[in-house]
């Protein structure tokens, strides 16, 4: 059961980053606090005009073929990026099954892409959420203030509309769920008995994975976030016009999970098949931001030498 509760308490400051998942880690205190000024690992967003813009000119500009572009832009970080987050302070405990953050990612005719441009592949899914326990434990003292032992944690489920998702409702690896949760190797898992059933809104659940654990017995909120890039693993399953949620999870009566922000990022790669490089015009976001700033208005667009 989830509940709104007034915020008190804060983080550390600090942005943790947990192992990706095409990277093999045992070890939960693996985790990682990002260095005072590096970088999230996250690509900045860019615009579909903007993106479209500078295929353009290295098309047009560069002779790319147009596989060639694809590749650019992504390496570049130019993706398509859709993005939903949640700032505000929920908690619950009992069997906790919460879905704090919900992506819903437009479908194609919503994204409007141009003819002979698709978006059919996810490269990126990037999780963020800053949660904690109740703070305290009455056993195992020794786990307290670790990733060992804690009974709360965070998921990341995948939906599909039903007519999409008939042949879909497996666990990733092809098999059939079996109920149990690896929260210390973070694992692609099935979960739980309501894994792929079918959700109020018609949906169909087609994967759910561990994102992380809260530290055991921790007062104050940390801020995890995790990168989803495996070609062979949770983005696969992900496409335009799906749902994506952040699930706050406990297992036993007594622990709870409270988050006061969470966020989910999804990038796509754009892939071009004859599309007409010529006729696309220069985004009116970055006359606009030329306006605003009096400089360059290519600043912010990745430059074709």
């Amino acid at each position: 059961m989830a509940r709104r509760i007034r915020d008190r308490d804060s983080d550390d400051g600090a942005l943790y980053l947990v192992p990706a998942d095409d990277t093999p880690f045992q070890d939960p205190d693996a985790v990682r606090a990002l260095a005072p000024g590096e970088p999230p690992p996250v690509p900045s967003r860019a615009s579909l005009p903007e993106i479209l813009f500078t295929a353009a000119a290295l098309a047009t500009q560069r002779n790319c073929p147009a596989d060639v572009v694809s590749n650019i832009l992504a390496f570049a970080g130019l993706l398509l990026s859709f993005e939903s987050h949640v700032a505000e302070r929920v908690g619950g405990d009992d069997n906790m099954n919460h879905e704090y953050v919900r992506l819903d990612i437009p479908t194609r005719r919503a994204v409007g892409l141009p003819p002979g441009v698709s978006a059919s592949r996810c490269v990126l899914l990037a999780v963020e959420c800053s949660s904690k326990d109740q703070g305290w434990a009455s056993f195992e003292p020794e786990h307290n203030g670790t990733y060992r032992g804690s009974s709360t944690w965070v998921e990341v489920a995948v939906r599909k509309p039903t007519r999409a998702a008939a042949a879909a409702a497996t666990s990733i690896d092809g098999s059939e769920g079996d109920g149990r949760v690896d929260r210390g190797s973070g694992a692609v898992i099935e979960t739980e008995s309501d894994a792929h059933g079918v959700t109020e809104e018609g949906d169909v659940e087609v994967a759910r994975v561990v994102a992380f654990c809260n530290l055991r017995a921790a007062r104050h909120f940390r801020r995890h976030v995790k990168l989803y890039k495996d070609p062979t693993g949770l983005v696969r399953n992900v496409e335009l016009g799906d749902s994506v949620s952040l699930v706050l999870r406990s297992q036993y009566p007594g622990w709870t999970n409270t988050a006061n922000f969470g966020r989910i990022t999804a990038f796509f790669e754009l892939e071009f098949d004859e599309f007409s490089f010529a006729d696309v015009p220069f985004p009116a976001s970055l006359i606009d931001r030329e306006g605003a700033s009096g400089g360059d208005s290519h600043t912010g667009l990745c430059s074709v030498q």
